[in-house]
């Protein structure tokens, strides 16, 4: 099996790991250290005697998420039998607790406990006193117990003792158990005591007839959660663990569970389902020359198929049980409507000549860039089905703006990495095609409109549409096709590329000052940078700025410096703000929150053709829809009102496609931000493992991936990742020489450390650098000198790469730090050991290499945890190290239900929210947007000094404030009068401002204003005196942090005291 020696590979770092944190690393070791130092995993601590409420002096006191009230415990023998889960709890745990489910009148399991404790003695070594602890080994064998009459059990010499509580009873008569092992032992504060009296390598097995914890679900909630009911309705868990986590087992219906301190669990990949049979439909080299009838069948012949496998799902609907029927019956009506959907835009092509010369452009286009990017002849190029498909659904709702799906959002849904972006290029492809043969010189101007979240992944999605413009450039020359230049554009923010080639003031960084700085070779003085290729998108040539980049006539331009190229004179790309206004690029890819500089920038106008020249945005692209959700989703709808305005033209609104890996509460997120139902591509089989274009696919098949949880016994997560790394290191030297190939080594050899918060990854960034060398050498020294002596393995002396990706680092530094990533690989002395990242990386990292990533705590989100641990693992097998904190409540409950978290990660996916007509929303944006379309939609008011001449009365702007207002009431009825009322005043407020100042009232200040001038935009990121509401500049810090002052109340005579 191709895959075998990287799992083989992974299997030893994991068994480093696992005998670094629990043990024993020999049966009848002898330790030099205490026991409760060397392992940090699988201890039951002894109880301490309650001597006084002081913190423990082993406890981490810089960790704010410990408990200390955990820490003493009364054992009063009087509360023996007093709730045993609450001391899981503790952060010095001295109970394990697994819960479970028996039929009705069953009471007897067998129960088997393993452990061993460590016994103390003493050897003086010449000059000093040497403490020794020898491993003793416990086991009580395997024992019935009935859980109704053994309540409580002392075992192992009065070390331990077993609970069995009676937990639930449901209403079959089946019954939750709950079986409990406490160290019986207490110590005082005496080192030796307490490592003598610990209990390590705790394991708790039970054998019983078990029922599913889990299988009494109601499938409540949104249809998205119902669906997910369904779909993961067979998938189980056993058992529940408390202070442990559980694995279970089964052997012709006899079930074995057990505790487990290091949890693992496998995630198989979903990949794109390849039809059976010889589909000629799916090469891309076969449509430029293909029959129209001939493509035509084929096609039609494939999606019969997919009708004859919703027959089989529509037959096994009815089986899936009560719970489950409606949700089964919604998934049936979705494929029937995706079938109907696809039918009719096999119907298009075949009937519309436009549509089957766009679509064959289209098709060559990607043939061209796709073989480009897959290094694969242009014969060899496939279309998966579900990305073809994709864009044939779309056709009809581009080609007839009075199509039933053209004001529907199509989400495309699909694993990460599985291909969406091809997918939505193809219909991007499509539309700027067709509107260039519909529409003819009309059709200059922005077409396609493509939006993301975050300036990482618009780096790179920008590199690989870049590729896709080049080629259908090519085509519009080759075949004559009017509406100019297909180009494509990058709008983002001035961290990333300037705003401006050249500028009056000295101080403000332009294309120009930065150019100049990178040909004398100043890397370190630029900021941002309108280099944002280092290759041609077309053949490839290396680009740099001495040779591929030059400024004339005030606008910055590209081109291929090989005389071959076609692109030699000028590459069809866009980077400066100033060149995206006058050149107006087909495809213009764009952050979400750049659009918060519509109504501050008259210039922007010309991306919607506000100005009559062109047409505006016929196509709008949101990648990861998720992302858009919480406090930038809410500002972010509210501007979607002036977008979708602002991209009508007369009458007809633009198409809107999104895409995303992870989602649940599609439906509302989506009418939120865009007031349109949505439809998802592909529709869900009646399982996770198949829907027909996407199924799982076996460990032989395609890699899998393991996620490995950490949780230490008393231990913290700054411990925690030294203690990881530095395993990981020695573990991997040790690999290298025992012979394991370097291109083995290569896919674990960069450590990918993803961090919640940027204050955690600072703290461990230092932690590594200082302790982690160290710890791998006393590993070689000490716990593992054998294997160490095994392949005369030297000291570990290297200091090791290593880069961050974050947002404290530049566009450039990012841009390095991914192409060394990618380029450098083991054992080349450049190659990162390993690389810190925070949220930044859950999208837009694609790098086959990765193989390895430790997590730092449980990520807020499971979409987040899904994104972010997905970029490992895909072309190899992946493992995911997931370090946990005992006392923070999410990590522990991820912990101990480890594997039913992730044998169902999609349907743990939480809802997405947004709320752009919230009170608090509307306070910060309802304004700006009123501004953006009163500027760019009312010609006599579009100038900076015209915000003198608005008057609230002009029938133009009553239609503007109506539209808006009619939106808010139609979405969020219940803050309709606070918005109108907000917007009113505002209005008011403008018209009178705007009469008192006369010539000294505009839009905002610049250095060019009038003396003693006011604005109406003031930025919100600045402190400022006026009365009007500030403004952002960007939506990038809606996020930030805010103060919260808590009040204390109390009633003294009837009255409220003083606030403290």
């Amino acid at each position: 099996m191709a895959y075998e020696p990287y799992y083989r590979t992974r299997d030893t770092l994991l068994n480093f790991i696992r005998r670094d944190a629990i043990g024993p690393v020999k049966e009848d070791e002898i330790l030099e250290e205490p026991p409760l130092e060397t392992y940090v995993c699988g201890v039951l601590w002894p109880k301490r005697v309650k001597v006084s409420p002081d913190i423990d002096e082993n406890t981490n006191e810089d960790d704010e998420s410990n408990d200390t009230g955990a820490l003493t415990v009364d054992v009063d023998p009087e509360d023996e039998n007093a709730e045993v889960i609450s001391g899981t709890n503790r952060y010095k745990p001295s109970v394990m607790a697994i819960s479970f489910v028996l039929p009705e009148n069953q009471t007897v399991v067998d129960i088997q406990f393993d452990a061993a404790f460590y016994g103390h003695t003493e050897e003086f070594n010449g000059k000093y006193k040497a403490h020794l602890y020898s491993r003793n080994p416990l086991h009580t064998g395997r024992m019935s117990i009935d859980l109704e009459n053994d309540g409580k059990i002392s075992f192992l010499d009065g070390r331990a003792v077993l609970r069995s509580s009676l937990r639930r009873q449901y209403q079959d008569g089946s019954r939750m158990w709950t079986i409990s092992i406490e160290n019986a032992l207490i110590h005082s504060r005496a080192e030796v005591e307490e490592n003598c009296r610990a209990l390590f390598q705790c394991q708790l097995m039970i054998c019983g007839n078990f029922l599913p914890i889990d299988r009494i679900r109601f499938a409540v909630g949104g249809d998205d959660r119902k669906t997910q009911d369904l779909l993961y309705r067979n998938v189980h868990q056993y058992a529940a663990g408390h202070g442990c986590s559980v694995q279970w087992t089964s052997d012709d219906g006899v079930m074995e569970i057990y505790s487990d301190f290091l949890p693992h669990a496998t995630v198989a990949q979903m990949v794109a389902a390849v039809p059976s049979g010889s589909y000629n439909c799916f090469r891309m080299d076969y449509w430029q020359d293909a029959t129209k009838s001939a493509a035509i069948a084929e096609m039609r012949q494939y999606i019969h198929s997919y009708q004859l496998w919703r027959d089989t799902l529509n037959t096994e609907a009815g089986k899936v049980g009560v719970a489950y029927q409606d949700a089964a019956t919604k998934v049936v009506q979705q494929i029937s409507s995706c079938a109907n959907r696809l039918l009719n835009g096999v119907e298009i092509l075949e009937n519309n000549s436009t549509a089957w010369r766009s679509f064959v452009y289209a098709n060559e286009a990607m043939k061209q860039q796709s073989s480009k990017k897959r290094n694969q002849s242009v014969h060899d190029v496939l279309w998966y089905p579900f990305q073809l498909c994709y864009v044939i659904m779309c056709i009809p709702d581009i080609v007839d703006p009075k199509s039933e799906w053209h004001d529907t959002v199509d989400l495309l849904w699909f694993p990460t990495g599985g291909g969406k972006t091809e997918a939505y290029l193809g219909v991007a492809a499509f539309a700027i095609f067709f509107r260039r043969l519909t529409e003819g010189e009309r059709s200059g101007g922005v077409s396609v409109l493509m939006r993301y979240t975050l300036r990482m992944l618009t780096a790179q999605q920008f590199e690989r549409a870049a590729s896709l413009i080049c080629e259908c450039e090519l085509i519009r020359k080759g075949e004559n096709l009017a509406g100019g230049e297909i180009s494509i554009g990058m709008w983002v923010g001035s961290a990333v590329t300037p705003n401006h080639v050249v500028s009056d003031d000295a101080e403000q960084e332009t294309a120009e000052s930065v150019l100049d700085a990178l040909q004398q070779g100043d890397l370190h003085s630029v900021r941002s940078s309108p280099v944002q290729l280092s290759v041609c998108p077309y053949c490839g040539e290396p680009l740099s700025p001495n040779t591929a980049y030059w400024i004339e006539k005030k606008s910055f331009r590209i081109k291929c410096p090989s005389p071959e190229c076609p692109f030699h004179d000028e590459l069809p790309v866009v980077t400066v703000d100033d060149d995206i206004y006058t050149r107006r690029p087909t495809l213009l890819i764009s952050t979400i929150d750049k659009f918060a500089r519509l109504p501050w920038e008259k210039k922007s106008g010309a991306i919607f053709a506000t100005d009559g020249n062109g047409l505006p945005p016929s196509l709008l692209i949101q990648d990861e829809l998720h992302l858009i959700s919480g406090p930038l989703g809410s500002i972010s709808g509210l501007y979607e009102i002036a977008i979708d305005q602002l991209c009508t033209k007369d009458g007809v609104g633009p198409k809107i496609i999104a895409s995303t890996a992870t989602v649940c509460n599609a439906s509302g997120q989506i009418m939120a931000l865009y007031v349109r139902k949505h439809f998802q591509f592909p529709p869900s089989g009646l399982t996770h493992e198949n829907s027909f274009f996407a199924r799982q696919a076996s460990s032989s098949k395609k890699p899998e991936s393991m996620y490995f949880g950490n949780c230490e016994n008393g231990g913290s997560l700054v411990d925690s990742i030294v203690r990881t790394f530095g395993t990981v290191t020695f573990a991997l030297q040790y690999l290298h020489l025992k012979g394991t190939p370097d291109d083995i080594i290569d896919q674990f050899w960069t450590n990918v450390g993803y961090f919640n918060s940027l204050k955690d990854l600072g703290s461990a960034d230092t932690l590594i650098l200082d302790r982690v060398r160290t710890y791998a050498e006393s590993l070689r020294r000490h716990k593992f000198q054998e294997e160490a002596a095994s392949v005369s393995m030297p000291a570990f002396v290297d200091t090791y790469e290593h880069g961050e990706l974050t947002s404290r680092k530049s566009a450039r530094e990012i841009t390095e730090i991914r192409t060394i990533l990618d380029k450098v690989k083991y054992p080349h002395k450049g190659a990162y050991s390993y690389v810190l990242s925070s949220n930044m990386l859950s999208v837009g990292i694609d790098i086959s290499r990765l193989g390895l990533m430790t997590v730092y705590g449980q990520p807020k989100s499971t979409a987040e945890y899904i994104q972010a641990t997905s970029r490992v693992g895909r072309s190899n097998p992946g493992l995911v190290i997931v370090l946990l904190h005992m006392m923070r409540a999410r990590d522990k409950g991820h912990f101990e239900q480890f594997r039913a978290y992730h044998q169902t990660l999609n349907r743990m996916v939480e809802p997405t929210s947004a709320a752009p007509y919230a009170c608090r929303t509307l306070e910060k944006a309802l304004h700006a947007v009123f501004v953006t379309l009163v500027r760019h939609q009312i010609g006599e008011l579009f100038e900076e000094a015209d915000a003198r001449k608005f008057r609230a009365n002009r029938p133009d702007v009553q239609r503007i404030r109506n539209l808006i207002l009619s939106r808010i009431n139609q979405q969020s009825p219940e803050t309709y009068n606070y918005a109108e009322e907000l917007l009113d005043d505002f209005m008011c407020q403008w018209e009178d401002e705007a009469i008192l100042k006369g010539t000294h009232f505009q839009y905002s200040l610049s250095n060019q204003s009038i003396e003693n001038t006011d604005a109406l935009l003031t930025s919100a990121e600045k402190v400022s005196n006026t009365d009007f509401p500030p403004t952002m500049n960007s939506m990038r810090n809606v996020d930030t942090q805010s103060n919260v002052y808590l009040i204390e109340r109390g009633l003294s005579n009837g009255n409220a005291q003083n606030p403290t």
